[in-house]
Parts: C-alpha cells; sequence; structure tokens
C-alpha cells in the first residue's frame, strides 16, 4: 500500500528562542529604570519607585513586541519554504518570560526605593536617636 499525501512524513524544524534579547531585557531595562528612579528618589521615594516601573514596563512591552515580530517574521520564512516549524518554547512562554523578567526589575526598584527612603529618614533624625 503506498502512502497518500496525507500520511507522508515531512521534516519538522524546530525553532529555538533567541537568548540574547533576555540578556538584554535583564541588563539595560534595570540599569536605565535605576537611573530614572534615583533621579526622583531624593524628593519622593514612591514616584521615584513608580518612575522606574513605568521605565520597565515600557521596556518590557518593548521586548514583547519585538518577540512578536520576530516570531511573526520566522513563521512567514516557513510559509515561504514550504517547511514545518515548531516553536520552541512556546510563544505564550517567550512572553511570560519577558514578563517575569520585568516583575522581578520592579520588585527590585521597590526593594532598593525602601533603603533609600529609610537612608533618608535617618538623616533627618538626630543623632541620638538613630
Amino acid at each position: 500500500m503506498c502512502p497518500g499525501p496525507m500520511t507522508m512524513l515531512t521534516a519538522l524544524t524546530i525553532v529555538p528562542m533567541r537568548w540574547w534579547p533576555i540578556g538584554l531585557a535583564i541588563v539595560l531595562p534595570t540599569i536605565l529604570a535605576l537611573i530614572v528612579a534615583r533621579l526622583f528618589w531624593s524628593k519622593d521615594s514612591t514616584v521615584g519607585n513608580i518612575m522606574g516601573s513605568a521605565v520597565i514596563a515600557a521596556a518590557m512591552i518593548g521586548f514583547i513586541s519585538r518577540e512578536y515580530v520576530d516570531l511573526d517574521q520566522q513563521r512567514r520564512a516557513c510559509v515561504a519554504r514550504e517547511v514545518s516549524c515548531a516553536f520552541r518554547p512556546s510563544d505564550f512562554t517567550r512572553y511570560s518570560i519577558y514578563a517575569s523578567i520585568g516583575f522581578v526589575e520592579v520588585i527590585v526598584i521597590y526593594s532598593l526605593g525602601l533603603g533609600f527612603e529609610e537612608r533618608l529618614r535617618r538623616r533627618d533624625r538626630s543623632p541620638e536617636w538613630q
């Protein structure tokens, strides 16, 4: 019995995740958020935390958008080459990696903001009460 067109096995191309954008998503937004937050922490730590978080949120939306566009281009390339492609990890996992990185970065900003606020509070107290 000869296999028909529906039973023929085709090669499956696995498309892995690119890891350099993840490294960039860890380093770049953290540095930028710390710089922006530091500018505002001297006036009000809450505003500094919010501004730093806004920088991180904008960066993560940008990285997730970049990943979406990259996946779309890779899918179009697979269709153009008439090749079956499997994306590992899945799209949702890729996006959630960036969201998790952003969440951890926001925790870092708020934790550092608490330390900075405590130093400001102690500076205003008299030495006998410290």
